[in-house]
């Protein structure tokens, strides 16, 4: 987007991006891993997270440089909608990834509901990451108690980016940004200075982060009620 920097409202929306172990996944590497192949799925398509994908892979293959890595990627699939059918297919067809990529919390409960998830809690305690974690993702990433996936990554979706040179241009101070009504009006304003797209997003998924914040900044209440479906239409009370 284009408007403001770091703009902070009521609530902070946190997605935990995972790599879940396979019910059926294959032992880990050991010091016998000439041969041996890593296969995941995932959705990091776009340039800056393939260049994620790629030094996640780097690092893994520095420690088992004999283990071939078998990324396949599924388009579209950061809600994990679209990832979903695949790997009940393959699960079905008792052919598993070792792991794949999937949201935390609620995202993940399909997941495990369709018992597509193993418990990896000696993972966790092999590598000491209850030490580091913080305790609201080691939450998102259990099920009855169990882990049964690794974060590699959480996503800050309250972030928007400014053009300093043209607010300053306009005199739009960005530090009084601080609602949404006051951000539209801006947007208004170098709208109506002849600015053709004062607020601009990426790829579609953008604008549901967008939302997401909208809602979030209407309080932890009302966002939980909206996450777990009491919320449902405009004219809902929040």
């Amino acid at each position: 987007m284009g408007l403001v920097r770091e703009v902070k409202l009521a609530g902070v929306v946190v997605a935990c991006l995972m790599l879940a172990g396979s019910r059926a996944s294959a032992a880990p590497p050991d010091e016998g891993t000439a041969g041996q192949t890593l296969t995941f799925y995932h959705w990091w398509t776009a340039p800056s997270e393939a260049a994620a994908l790629s030094a996640l892979v780097n690092v893994f293959s520095s420690k088992y440089p004999d283990v071939i890595v078998l990324a396949a990627s599924v388009p579209g699939g950061g809600s994990g909608q679209a990832l979903f059918p695949v790997i009940k297919k393959l699960a079905s067809a008792k052919q598993p990834p070792d792991a794949f990529q999937m949201n935390a919390g609620y995202a993940a409960q399909a997941f495990f509901d369709a018992a597509l998830l193993g418990p990896i809690d000696d993972v966790w305690a092999d590598d000491k990451l209850e030490d580091v974690i913080p305790a609201v993702v080691r939450d998102m990433s259990k099920f009855d108690g169990h882990y049964y996936s690794v974060p590699v990554g959480v996503h800050r979706t309250n972030v928007v980016w400014y053009n300093k040179p043209l607010l300053a241009k306009y005199k739009i101070d960005p530090a009084r940004l601080t609602t949404w009504d006051a951000f539209f009006k801006a947007a208004q304003k170098l709208k109506a200075a002849g600015v053709q797209s004062p607020i601009q997003m990426g790829e579609l998924w953008t604008a549901t982060h967008v939302f997401e914040c909208i809602m979030a900044s209407l309080g932890v209440g009302t966002y939980e009620d909206w996450i777990n479906g009491k919320i449902t239409a405009a004219d809902d009370p929040p």
